[in-house]
């Protein structure tokens, strides 16, 4: 374990510390003039108590030190998330049925199945379940994991029911024009409304190339629209960045070497788009649960470090509904892989990431 830090030791003075034990704190390529990209890598957390597997983050934000403080946020956050271990969360059963199905038993005993599609969730599955979040206090954590619970649970039952979701109000779409300013080339990007949330609007900003493959989704719930748009279009900035990453880390043994989370990546970019990813003014989205309803919340931190991390999760309940634990998504239909959102056509050299040229 690395020594605490002093006693009264501020929280920005903390975040400075766990900067200068990084082995690199990074500036990363962003596809936006307005949103700044940060990465840090801690090679061995086993000083903080949290296992030798290396530990990266990822932040963003309008200026290099918001994104450096959201970096090093989410960093603490990891860290003290692993040095917790399983105790972190509420516990989750899931069974896989003999033809391959898969049925998750939730608190009400009732269990739903269904046949896997070809397109991983654009959320990792084991976290659509469960929400997280690091601040200075335990208020504002509890603040920022229930805004991110409401999201995920959203985005569960959208993507589990295959739904089509319209596209929210002008307002809500300025903001994705203001975070990525068109342009010739590159990749098609939408908004949708994933309303209602328990905690106010989540929205997904969504983009594929013009062949209808690469998707990538960020997402985000706020009190309003306009924020909700605005933060889950930062969110797609950062998940383009992270999937350029993994498709330039794939090397000459292809996805056998990569990392779990990289091969769930590279499925996302080279698998067609279902349709009913494209806005559909009638469509509805599936409700989200409320956020307190069968929630677990744990309080969690590092000894002798100010950092305040909550952890909710479903008691009993599985990861997601309708969603296993290798990414793939369960519908109750098979999708339609026809390309969604596709101009008329685009220069430059096609990979599942765009063109190779025309970013910005």
């Amino acid at each position: 374990m690395t020594r605490s830090m002093p006693a009264g030791s501020t929280y920005d003075a903390a975040l400075d510390a766990l900067a200068a034990a990084c082995d690199e704190v990074f500036l990363l390529p962003s596809a936006s003039r307005g949103v700044v990209l940060v990465g840090a890598t801690l090679r061995d957390p086993s000083r903080f108590g949290a296992g030798p597997e290396p530990l990266h983050a990822g932040g963003r934000g309008r200026s290099p030190e918001d994104a450096r403080r959201g970096c090093l946020e989410e960093l603490a956050e990891r860290l003290i998330l692993r040095a917790a271990g399983p105790a972190a969360w509420a516990p989750a059963e899931t069974r896989r049925t003999a033809d391959d199905r898969i049925s998750h038993s939730g608190a009400d005993g009732q269990g739903t199945a269904a046949t896997a599609t070809a397109m991983p969730c654009p959320i990792a599955p084991g976290g659509l379940g469960r929400a997280s979040a690091c601040a200075a206090d335990p208020d504002t954590a509890l603040q920022r994991a229930r805004l991110e619970l409401a999201e995920r649970r959203a985005v569960a039952a959208w993507w589990s029911g295959a739904r089509c979701a319209p596209a929210p109000a002008g307002p809500a779409q300025a903001a994705l024009a203001e975070v990525f300013p068109p342009g010739p080339f590159g990749r098609r990007r939408w908004l949708l409304d994933l309303s209602p949330g328990a905690d106010g609007t989540v929205i997904a900003a969504l983009s594929t190339t013009s062949g209808g493959r690469g998707l990538v989704g960020g997402f985000a719930a706020a009190h309003t629209p306009e924020a909700a748009a605005r933060r889950a279009s930062e969110e797609l900035c950062q998940m383009e960045a992270a999937a350029a990453m993994a498709w330039q880390r794939r090397g000459p043994e292809g996805a056998g070497a990569l990392a779990p989370a990289d091969r769930l990546w590279l499925a996302r970019l080279e698998a067609p788009c279902p349709d009913w990813l494209a806005p559909d003014d009638t469509g509805t989205a599936l409700p989200a649960e409320p956020a307190s309803s069968g929630v677990v919340t744990r309080h969690l931190g590092l000894p002798g470090w100010p950092f305040h991390v909550v952890a909710l999760s479903g008691a009993g309940g599985p990861p997601g509904p309708g969603l296993d634990d290798t990414g793939a998504a369960i519908a109750a239909r098979a999708p339609v892989t026809r390309a969604v959102h596709a101009p008329a056509g685009e220069a430059g050299a096609a990979t599942p990431l765009g063109t190779s040229r025309g970013r910005r």
